[in-house]
Formats: C-alpha cells, sequence, structure tokens
C-alpha cells in the first residue's frame, strides 16, 4: 500500500457522507448533518495538496495536466452517469417539471450549479428544492471550480518563488494559502450577513474550508504523526465536538460564516492530530466498515438525493421508506464504484494518453450538457386544464405580474421601492398597494382597475416582508434577522405619510407575529386615509402545474375552502380592533367559488405556485377593484 495513504482520512470521508445523507433522509434527527459538506471540503484540500506537494518533492514541478486528467477520470464518469439517470427518471415521473430540471442539469454538467443556486437565491418564489433532483451538485461545482485554480498557484509559487526547492516552496505556499484563508473566511462572513444564501453556495466564501485541509498537509510532516498522549486526547476532544455539530440545528445561525468553523476545526483537529495508528481517533476513523462507506462516499454522495427525492415523488415518504432507500443507495454506490468508477479511473488506455483522458472528459461534459438540454427544450411539459386542452408548464410559471420582472418587488437586501406608479400618473386620486408577495396577488386587477377608472397606483411591495412593524425573519436562506423588512416598512410608511393618498389597499401573508405589531400599521395606514386590508387568500396543498402534472386530471385538484383556511391568515387582528376607517375584503368565495378551491378556474390556472396567483387569473377580479376604487372616488 502507499505509504501516503491514510486509511484514517479515507473512514472521515465516511463519518462526513453518513453526516449529510442522515441529514437528507431524517433532518429532524440530524440537524446539522449538512456540515458534512464542510468536512469533505477540508479532506479534499487535505488529500488532493498531499498528492500536489508529493509530486513537487518527487520530481520538482507540478504536472496541471497529469493532475487535471486524474480529476476528469475520477469525477466526470460517474457525475455524467448520474445526471443521465435523472433525466431518465425525470422522463418517467410525471409530477416533475422535466424542462425546469434541463436548466438545473445543464449547469450541473457543466460545473457552474453553485453560481446558478447562487443567482436564484434571491427569487424566493422559485426556491423550492423539494422536487430537485441535482441541488447536490453545487458542492461538487465548488470542488471542481477550486481544483482549476489551486493546482495553478501551486505550481506557479513553485516555479517563480520556490525555484522548484521543495522544502522552500512548503514555506512559501503555506504563506500564501494562509493569506488566502484569512481573505476567504472574512469574505464569507460577510456575504453570510449580507447575502447568506449566495454566502452558501460562492466558490471564494467557501475555499477557506479546502484551504483549511491544504494548511494541514503542509504542516503534516512536523506533527501530523505526534504521538503524543496529549494529541491522542485533543484528536478524541475534536471528534466528540464534530459528532455534536452535526445533531445541533447550525442552520438556526448565520451560517456557512463563524458557525462553519466548528465543523472545519474540528475536522481538521482530528485529521492532524489522529494520524499516528495508535491515537483512539485514528483506531475508530480506521475501522473497515467506515473505511468503505468513505471508500464509495463519492457515489453515495451523488445518489443519494436524486433516489430520495424521486422515491418521495412516487411513493410518498417515510421513515422506514427512507431507510430502505438509503440502504439501496449504498448498494448502487458500491455497484458503480466497482464496475463503473474504478475501471475508468484505473484504465491503462486513459492513463497512458492526455488526449485520451481530456478527450473523454470533453465528450462525457457535451453528452451531460447537450442531453440536459434536449430535456430542457422537449421535455414533457404540457398539463391538462380542461378536456382536450393543455397549457405547457413553463407558461404557468411564467405567468406573473410585471412587479417580478420590473423591480416593484423589492427583493430582501433592498431597502427603498422604486418610484412604481401605474393607472394615470398625473391624477389627483392616488391609490397605494402595500405589503409583501402576498400584496402582489392583487397587484394585475387593481392596475387595470386604476386605469379603467383613472387613478395614480403606487406599488411599495417587498419580498416576504409583512406590513407588520415588529422585527421579522428573512425565508431566503438559513433564518436570520431581517432588518431590511423594517427600514423598508417604515420608509415606505413615512412616503405613503407625504402622498396623502385617497385608499391604501393593504395585503399579507399568515404570520404568527404579534397582533399589536400588525395593529399600529393598520391605524397608522387608517389615519392618512381610507385603508382596506386584504384577507389572505388559501394556500394549496401543491403547485397547480404540479397537480394537474401529477393527476393528468383538473378535477382531481380541488380542495374544500374548510380545509384550507388558517386562523394565521393576515389580518389576524378582528375588525372591532381595527378602529374607523378601515374595511376588510376577503376574495376567497371568489377564489374559491361554492368554497372549493380548484387549480383550474375555466381553462385559467389560478396559482403559478402554491399560493401566489397566475396574472392571467388575477385580472378575473378586476371588477372588484373597480367597484372598490368608485365608492372611494372623491
Amino acid at each position: 500500500m502507499d505509504q501516503r495513504f491514510r486509511p484514517d482520512v479515507e473512514g472521515m470521508r465516511g463519518i462526513a457522507v453518513l453526516a449529510v445523507i442522515l441529514f437528507h433522509g431524517f433532518p429532524s434527527a440530524v440537524p446539522g448533518g449538512f456540515a458534512g459538506v464542510d468536512v469533505f471540503f477540508v479532506v479534499s484540500g487535505f488529500v488532493i495538496t498531499r498528492l500536489l506537494l508529493h509530486e513537487a518533492g518527487q520530481t520538482g514541478q507540478i504536472d496541471l495536466l497529469q493532475f487535471w486528467s486524474r480529476r476528469i477520470r475520477r469525477i466526470l464518469p460517474l457525475a455524467t452517469l448520474v445526471i443521465c439517470a435523472i433525466q431518465a427518471l425525470a422522463l418517467l415521473v410525471h409530477t416533475l417539471d422535466s424542462r425546469d430540471l434541463g436548466r438545473h442539469l445543464i449547469a450541473a454538467a457543466l460545473f457552474f450549479y453553485n453560481y446558478r443556486q447562487a443567482g436564484k437565491s434571491d427569487d424566493y418564489l422559485d426556491n423550492d428544492h423539494s422536487q430537485n433532483p441535482v441541488l447536490h451538485y453545487w458542492s461538487l461545482s465548488v470542488e471542481e471550480q477550486f481544483y482549476i485554480v489551486w493546482p495553478v498557484l501551486c505550481a506557479s509559487a513553485l516555479a517563480y518563488l520556490a525555484q522548484r526547492d521543495s522544502a522552500r516552496f512548503r514555506r512559501q505556499l503555506l504563506q500564501i494559502s494562509a493569506g488566502l484563508w484569512a481573505l476567504s473566511l472574512a469574505y464569507g462572513c460577510y456575504l453570510t450577513l449580507t447575502a447568506p444564501a449566495f454566502a452558501f453556495y460562492d466558490t471564494a466564501g467557501r475555499a477557506w474550508q479546502l484551504l483549511t485541509g491544504a494548511i494541514l498537509a503542509m504542516i503534516e510532516p512536523r506533527t501530523g504523526a505526534s504521538r503524543s498522549p496529549f494529541h491522542g486526547w485533543l484528536a478524541g476532544l475534536a471528534a466528540v465536538v464534530l459528532a455534536a455539530a452535526f445533531v445541533v440545528p447550525l442552520g438556526k445561525f448565520h451560517y456557512p460564516g463563524v458557525a462553519a468553523l466548528i465543523p472545519v476545526l474540528g475536522a481538521a483537529i482530528v485529521i492532524h492530530y489522529a494520524a499516528a495508528p495508535q491515537n483512539p481517533a485514528n483506531r475508530v476513523l480506521s475501522l473497515a466498515p467506515l473505511r468503505y462507506v468513505g471508500r464509495i462516499s463519492f457515489g453515495l454522495y451523488l445518489w443519494h438525493w436524486p433516489l430520495l427525492i424521486f422515491a418521495g415523488l412516487l411513493f410518498g415518504k417515510n421513515n422506514y421508506q427512507t431507510l430502505l432507500v438509503l440502504l439501496l443507495a449504498v448498494s448502487i454506490a458500491s455497484f458503480t464504484h466497482h464496475f463503473f468508477e474504478q475501471p475508468i479511473r484505473h484504465s491503462q488506455d486513459l492513463k497512458r494518453s492526455l488526449t485520451r483522458s481530456f478527450g473523454t472528459g470533453a465528450a462525457m461534459l457535451a453528452f451531460g450538457a447537450g442531453s440536459s438540454l434536449l430535456l430542457r427544450q422537449f421535455g414533457p411539459d404540457q398539463v391538462p386544464v380542461a378536456p382536450n386542452v393543455y397549457l405547457s408548464a413553463q407558461a404557468i410559471k411564467k405567468d406573473r405580474p410585471s412587479i417580478y420582472t420590473n423591480g416593484c418587488l423589492v427583493r430582501f437586501d433592498g431597502t427603498v421601492s422604486p418610484p412604481c406608479e401605474f393607472g394615470n400618473t398625473r391624477s389627483k386620486r392616488t391609490v397605494v398597494l402595500l405589503g409583501d408577495s402576498h400584496a402582489g396577488n392583487w397587484f394585475a386587477p387593481l392596475e387595470h382597475a386604476a386605469i379603467e377608472e383613472g387613478w395614480r397606483m403606487v406599488v411599495r411591495i417587498k419580498a416576504s416582508c409583512r406590513p407588520i412593524d415588529t422585527p421579522q425573519t428573512r425565508v431566503d436562506g438559513p433564518a436570520r434577522p431581517y432588518p431590511e423588512c423594517d427600514a423598508w416598512l417604515q420608509t415606505s410608511l413615512n412616503e405613503i405619510e407625504r402622498l396623502k393618498p385617497a385608499l391604501v389597499i393593504v395585503g399579507g401573508t399568515q404570520h404568527d407575529l404579534p397582533i399589536e405589531a400588525e395593529l399600529s400599521v393598520i391605524r397608522r395606514l387608517a389615519g392618512i386615509a381610507p385603508t382596506v386590508l386584504m384577507r389572505d387568500t388559501a394556500w394549496y396543498p401543491e403547485s397547480s402545474a404540479n397537480c394537474l402534472r401529477r393527476t393528468q386530471n383538473p378535477a382531481a385538484c380541488q380542495w374544500p375552502l374548510a380545509q384550507l383556511a388558517n386562523n394565521a391568515s393576515y389580518p389576524r387582528s378582528g375588525a372591532d380592533q381595527h378602529g374607523p376607517n378601515v374595511e376588510t375584503l376577503d376574495l376567497n368565495l371568489r377564489v374559491c367559488p361554492l368554497g372549493v378551491c380548484s387549480a383550474v378556474s375555466g381553462t385559467t390556472v389560478v396559482m403559478y405556485d402554491s399560493h401566489h396567483f397566475t396574472n392571467s387569473f388575477a385580472l378575473t377580479l378586476a371588477d372588484e377593484f373597480k367597484s372598490l376604487l368608485k365608492r372611494h372616488a372623491r
């Protein structure tokens, strides 16, 4: 066996992948298991940098083409195979939006999926991952992007700074890595506070985790194999802390900022001080079953998530089924490891020829991306809305009011609305629409009414910011305070006071916030102008398109309004608490005639997701708002 091989590090891979798959399968039992990905990054940085250092010491250089050819043989075959398997399964599962999935698969096949997700992270109306079987490819994209840059930096340092002096190279690379580590950590912490969803996916903000492993590889020869009993205790304590991190709900903290130091440094200390075979942590990590899980960890990571998603879509989800699916994932990962990954990885034909290795890699990239593009363009997309009448699921998803594209729905980081005036902008009669995205449900009919009745319409709407004067929580990533909401709300209320409108219409989604905080905004608005509170509409159990795709029968996509009613619906306060100048308008029986909520009204789809109207359906409510404006005309 290669003397550089560390069986305990292989066992650490097993720990990391088990944490991740248990988190995905049983999130309430292992709420911090997602940090297993952070451990993966540390291990990967350690192993790859060790190989680069060994090559530099043995040959005085780093062969970048050979390095990348090894990565091609290691990563691309299985990554492409799993993408193809997802494509095939998507064609068999009607519930899944195959064309939308095609977009995801293209980014995954070309290893920029993390930035695709980062770019979509502020669209909280389009961030449902419960049916996304390719989501886990974000971490693979981070690693491969890092390994495009990192070996180039190492090779450059060896050639130009150390003049191929191995010892000097190690020292200088350590200094460079420490500086990059600090910069990446600082940047990642900054992003976590300012753009947490983006921070989760950004390679530059995650690089410090891979660099942690790289630094371990550089300092390993000095103390890594120490036989000191103290180091054994230190490794054991770090292992306990790491295990504890997996069962703590780390997502409630600012993650992956400072909180990510816990699993990263825990893993680093174990790797660094558990090298000696007699170390208790080493003995545990070197157990044969754990090492085997580590050996197949790449395949297990890639296979388990799509299997969980498709099993849930086909059969529902329960703990027994989840356990069976995870066992199936282990079996498939083991099979593909022995009969697919390893034969290609160790193929002598590919090893002997860079041209063949890179050619094979290019062919797999082209096949994965090309087949995904075909799925994107030609995958099943039609859903029935009436007998012999079909609509495109993508068209339904895009049937949103213009506020989602013209900037009038202020995103999470914004605190000021653009002008956003509609209707007759020179009119002396102004109506203001205020609230979160559920207020946006009323935008299209109110705009139509404002045009018809000659009113000026001013829109003040912010993502997931209820018109309630109390601290709120962001929903575009790990839960964290939402001060941007408070700042925006106060600015908007001050604007409304200056506008002196003839009417204010307020909408919001269901909530468990203090009633007094809701009332304070209502009373303030009522002191400015007549105020209409829009009763929040019912949330459907699933999106209209999903139900229509799954059942292929519009009549099967109906739900009693009484079952969907929610006591937390806005406004939670009663009419007797509002005082004068306030009325509540409840259109739920217009949306759900005779108390039955349907995915389709006539041939018009009602919701483009589970709780936001399509623009087409919203316009059918315009007469209600015409009547409202006529009553308040003066």
